[in-house]
This record gives C-alpha cells, sequence and structure tokens, in this order.
C-alpha cells in the first residue's frame, strides 16, 4: 500500500470532487430563492505577498442556506462581482429559482452597482432585499423628522444632514412595502389602508422607478406605509408567484386563508440581512491557506466543509453518534 504525499494527495482531491459533486446534485432548486453575495481581499491561495479578492456567494430559502461558490475576481468591483455571481447561478442551474439579492448598502451602488448589472446579466430583475425596509422606513422617517426640527436651530446643519441621507432611502421603493402586510407589528387598520392602495394602483402600469427621490419640500416623517404603495408593489407579488386574492378580503380573515398563510411564510423566509455571505467569507478566510493552492480544488473544499459542518455542527457525542 502506497502512503506517499502524492498519493494521499491525489485520493483526497478524488474524495473532495466526489463528495462536493454529490452535494452540488442533491441541493433542492426549488425557489423563492435568495442570492447573497459579500467580498473580501484575501492572501492569496498560491502563497507570497499577493492578495486576491474573493467573493462570497449564498442562496437562502425557506429551508435552506447554501454556499455555491468562493470564487476569486480580478477586482472587487460592482462589474467583477455580478459576473461571477451570474456565471455561479447559471452553473447551479438557479436563474429561474433566484427571486431576490440581499447585499450591504454601503457598497452596492443602486444606479451602476452590483444589483443593477447582475440582473442585466440574468435578464431578469429581482428583489432588492438590502435591509429589513419596513422597520427602516420608521427609523429614517423619525431621524428626518428630528433633522427638519432642527432648522431652527441651524439651517445649514440640518439641510446638509438632511441632504445626505436622502441619498440612502432609494430602498425604501415600493417593490418592498408589502411585507408589512406579513407582520404582526402593524394593525389591521394600515393593512387595510394597504391593501386598499394596492387594489387602486394597477399592475399593468408598472413604474421603472424602483425607489422614492425624497425632498425637503415634503415631510416623511408624517406618512404612513400606505403611502410608499404604488404600481410597482405588484412585482414583490409577481416575482415570488404569490396569490394575491385575499386583498380582497378583509383583514380579520386573512389568517383562515391559505393563499395569505402561504405567502406570509414565503415573506418571512426571506432572509434579509446578509449573515450568510459573511459567513462565507468567514469560511474562506478560515481555509485561505489550508490543504491546496488550486482554485478548482478550494471551491470543492468549501463545499465539503460546509457540508460537514451541517452534518455536524457540534463537537458533542450525540451529535458525532448520530
Amino acid at each position: 500500500m502506497s502512503l506517499s504525499v502524492s498519493s494521499i494527495r491525489r485520493t483526497r482531491s478524488k474524495r473532495h470532487i466526489q463528495a462536493a459533486g454529490d452535494v452540488k446534485s442533491a441541493f433542492n432548486r426549488d425557489g423563492p430563492l435568495v442570492i447573497h453575495f459579500d467580498g473580501k481581499l484575501l492572501p492569496s491561495i498560491a502563497g507570497g505577498p499577493g492578495k486576491e479578492d474573493r467573493v462570497a456567494i449564498i442562496v437562502t430559502g425557506r429551508t435552506t442556506e447554501k454556499l455555491l461558490a468562493i470564487p476569486k475576481v480580478v477586482q472587487g468591483t460592482g462589474e467583477q462581482i455580478a459576473k461571477a455571481a451570474a456565471e455561479t447561478i447559471l452553473d447551479w442551474e438557479l436563474t429561474n429559482s433566484i427571486a431576490g439579492m440581499s447585499f450591504d448598502t454601503t457598497n452596492t451602488d443602486h444606479l451602476n452597482g452590483t444589483c443593477v448589472l447582475l440582473e442585466q446579466k440574468l435578464g431578469k430583475e429581482l428583489l432588492w432585499l438590502a435591509c429589513d425596509t419596513t422597520s427602516l422606513k420608521s427609523y429614517a422617517a423619525t431621524f428626518l423628522k428630528s433633522l427638519t426640527n432642527y432648522r431652527t436651530t441651524s439651517k445649514i446643519i440640518a439641510d446638509t444632514g438632511i441632504a445626505a441621507l436622502g441619498r440612502h432611502l432609494w430602498y425604501l421603493g415600493q417593490e418592498l412595502m408589502p411585507l408589512a402586510l406579513f407582520s404582526d407589528l402593524f394593525s389591521a387598520e394600515v393593512k387595510t389602508r394597504m391593501a386598499s392602495c394596492l387594489i387602486t394602483a394597477s399592475e399593468h402600469e408598472t413604474s421603472s422607478e424602483r425607489s422614492i427621490k425624497y425632498t425637503s419640500k415634503e415631510e416623511l416623517g408624517d406618512k404612513k406605509l400606505d403611502y410608499f404603495i404604488g404600481s410597482r408593489s405588484h412585482f414583490f407579488f409577481q416575482v415570488l408567484n404569490l396569490d394575491k386574492l385575499f386583498l380582497n378580503l378583509p383583514v380579520e380573515q386573512w389568517p383562515q386563508l391559505e393563499a395569505y398563510l402561504h405567502a406570509k411564510v414565503v415573506a418571512h423566509s426571506l432572509k434579509v440581512v446578509n449573515d450568510s455571505a459573511e459567513r462565507g467569507i468567514a469560511l474562506a478566510t478560515n481555509f485561505n491557506k489550508s490543504l491546496t493552492k488550486k482554485e478548482d480544488e478550494k471551491q470543492y473544499l468549501y463545499q465539503v466543509v460546509e457540508s460537514h459542518r451541517k452534518q455536524y455542527p457540534d463537537a458533542k457525542k450525540a451529535t458525532l453518534n448520530q
């Protein structure tokens, strides 16, 4: 029996390839899925003083969180990240399953950043899950109101703050406002007004404007959630393939309707935080110098490690004996 280092390395590599292939084949591709991505500059896996950008690409769904790849990109630009994400989605045959994308708003330009470029490469529009939008709306509105009131103290400071915050409200668009319909934080009265606005707003005249454009001429702090409902809000139901007929019935009846309960499950399954991508980056960081310097073998390694961690989430005897 050969016990040479090269023989062990070849055998290990074959096992990783087989295991990674099995994981990919067994993955449930049923949607809707949300794609998450995040990048980091890491030391080159080939060694030496060089650095390389890597992007963790993950999808989440109702019952799944799956690392797809952590590829190396030429630069951590919107174009390169979108290219890597699109190629990974195509490789895993997930184009039809992807319904939204979750990302860090500090690194993604809404006009020409990764979001727009990824949609162009996939040839479809996706939900932009920048954050917990309905909660953020309340915080942003409160802060804007405070800044407006501060004009009596310093108009220059208040106007500068309002202008700066106004540039970061682009994710308070119409298409994510329906999420509030499935939240227990809002009253039946609020949901009734939102449903009425949705029925009134024709889905056949959908606006291409995905976000609000705030100006200091209006008081956002006094606006209710139904103010943000518009024709674009119907895209939420369309992209997630959700039945909207419950909107025509009283809010009190919604909890007894199968269509509403299904939509609520789907809405609550949408991960609007990017913890998943951050875990992917942590995995790449921890195994950056481990076992292999070859790019393809490194990708197989990521799949094997993630699968093993799911199978054995801790080192307890009961877990290991399962």
